[in-house]
């Protein structure tokens, strides 16, 4: 066997020995252990893991229904569906009510389309933008835009 020598600060050392001691082992013995499932992929994915997964089903969703990327934006701005991953919606649902109350370009974007629309359906147009930019910019393997986004379709 091979020895590591880690270093930490004295908070996490304490907590470490707090759950080992929880755990009936040793600190050594939950690093051992840990390496040991990461090494065999059994650590359970990360958020980052996680999100970039859902992207990915999300993305592969909008194929398989023929890109879905020309919907009616033009009409009434798309349908407000519940396919796809719900937590993905909500996440971009999310990502679209922090940039109306909180980006100057996104607010001035909104303003016009608030005299004729509820804010709700604002919401959703912006976060519909916001998926079609996501998806356009990884295919392109470009760097993501807001102002590509609110660009004129």
């Amino acid at each position: 066997m091979k020895n590591i020598t880690v270093s930490v600060d004295e908070e996490t050392y304490r907590l470490s020995r707090v759950k080992a001691a929880e755990a009936g082992t040793s600190v050594p013995a939950l690093v051992r252990a840990y390496l040991v499932e990461l090494v065999q992929g059994r650590i359970a994915e990360t958020q980052f893991d996680r999100l970039r997964r859902l992207q990915d089903e999300t993305l592969e969703s909008i194929r398989s229904r023929g890109g879905g990327l020309n919907s009616a934006d033009t009409r009434h701005h798309g349908p407000v569906t519940k396919r796809g991953n719900q937590e993905v919606r909500w996440i971009v649902s999310q990502w679209a009510v922090r940039l109306l109350t909180r980006n100057v370009e996104v607010r001035q974007w909104a303003r016009s389309r608030l005299r004729r629309m509820h804010m709700n359906k604002v919401r959703i147009t912006l976060a519909r933008r916001l998926v079609v930019g996501l998806y356009v910019s990884r295919n392109r393997g470009e760097a993501f835009s807001l102002t590509r986004c609110l660009a004129s379709a």
